[in-house]
């Protein structure tokens, strides 16, 4: 009799302690590390800003195939298998130690396949300020009210599909996944809020020591990993995407270190530059490098076109024309940049194929913007062209400036020809 009162003593300890640890999984209060919001093509007010929801938690979920459909509830953590209480409690990350002064208690490798100022940007920064407003590691506004991650966007709609792969940062396990949300971009915004998946389909790592890193937004169906896995820094997981809260194609790549947002650029050391880098940042010498280097504004792309598009037609990658015929209605140059505050210049100018600059124009702005589009061109009259356009090679340059340091340019070229 003692014998089997033991044994059901035991049962009923086992099954609470399952029971528990699966809560922490499931529940929206048990593991919300991670929070991810819908960037703007243009910069929201403060007051619009202040006026606005705050989104549910979200972190990415396990998927049995890359096409599955998760059905966990909105803002719910990562769903692990149901099979042992050991797979359950996987998701969380080992817990946090001390980080140690002189080397970088993990070390980050670019997360996304691609040039960084050559054909990807940062788009936003984690927001450092602990109050209502915003403010980036340089003492910037590139970021927005609780981002908790750094946004590396690519440079219009239709590069998603390249298949440009998102990387592990560092080396670890793969601790939640999901895929199967579609790549609506702004058309899913308030669909995927309602849903808890704001991050859209994504990856989430445990890096060890309490460091643990999340992946959002990526395309449909290319998510490659699966919970359990052991990844290397620079492993493939998936490609960028569309998915979640977003309005552009980006990789949001959030860094944790047990419940503490960490910048990369900052790191958890205290000391640094006061409007710079810390003292120990997280990234690696080459992605540092390469990201640090960058700054606002950044100039995302620029195109020709036979008629001044709608910003949207930019973004999606439709706008961009490499021969145009002498009897188009009009020759424009175009482009797209993120990051303006005021007093930041644009000079856009258009020239002719014997080097005359038929269009120009300055721009200074004067309102803090997350996105900007500008267009100038000629219209194909037969006052101005009784011939038609002439034929050849134009060029449009787009120069942007910050306190009179070029931040970006760029010249793109058009060839207006007859056609057989």
């Amino acid at each position: 009799m003692i014998f089997r009162a033991a044994l059901a003593l035991i049962f009923c300890a086992a099954l609470a302690s399952f029971a528990y640890a699966f809560w922490l999984v499931l529940s929206p209060e048990g593991h919300n590390w991670s929070v991810d919001i819908p960037v703007e093509r243009r910069l929201p007010t403060d007051q619009d800003q202040a006026a606005a929801p705050a989104p549910a938690p979200a972190t990415p979920e396990p998927a049995a195939s890359p096409s599955s459909e998760s059905s966990s509830s909105a803002a719910s953590p990562p769903r692990q298998p149901e099979s042992s209480a050991a797979e359950s409690t996987a998701a969380q990350p080992s817990p946090a130690v001390p980080p140690v002064e002189g080397e970088r208690p993990i070390t980050l490798s670019l997360p996304i396949a691609c040039q960084p100022g050559v054909d990807c940007w940062v788009v936003n920064y984690v927001d450092i300020d602990p109050g209502p407003g915003r403010e980036d590691y340089r003492c910037g506004e590139m970021s927005y009210d609780g981002h908790k991650g750094t946004d590396i966007g690519l440079a219009n709609d239709s590069r998603i599909a390249e298949d440009i792969p998102v990387l592990a940062a560092a080396a670890g396990k793969v601790i939640g996944t999901r895929d199967g949300e579609e790549d609506l971009g702004s058309a899913g915004i308030e669909q995927a809020k309602a849903a808890g998946k704001e991050c859209g389909n994504g990856v989430r790592i445990d890096h060890g020591n309490g460091w643990a890193t999340q992946y959002c937004h990526m395309r449909k169906g290319s998510v490659i990993v699966r919970p359990g896995q052991e990844v290397a820094a620079g492993d493939a997981l998936g490609a960028v995407g569309l998915s979640g809260m977003t309005q552009f194609p980006h990789i949001h790549l959030s860094v944790v270190r047990g419940d503490e947002v960490v910048d990369p650029f900052r790191g958890v050391v205290e000391g640094g530059e006061a409007c710079g880098l810390g003292r120990q940042p997280l990234w690696d010498d080459q992605a540092l490098a390469s990201l640090h280097a960058l700054r606002a504004p950044t100039l995302l792309d620029t195109g020709f076109f036979d008629r001044v598009p709608d910003s949207d037609t930019a973004a999606a990658g439709d706008a961009d024309l490499d021969s145009l015929s002498p009897r188009a209605g009009a020759i424009v140059v175009w482009f797209r940049a993120v990051g303006v505050e005021p007093g930041d210049t644009a000079d856009i100018s258009l020239s002719a194929p014997d080097g005359t600059v038929v269009a120009s124009q300055t721009v200074t702005f004067d309102k803090i913007q997350a996105s900007i589009f500008r267009a100038i061109g000629l219209r194909n009259s037969a006052e101005r062209f009784p011939d038609g356009l002439p034929l050849g090679e134009w060029t449009g340059d787009v120069v942007l400036r910050r306190d009179g340091r070029v931040t970006g340019e760029r010249a793109v070229k058009v060839t207006v020809a007859t056609t057989n």
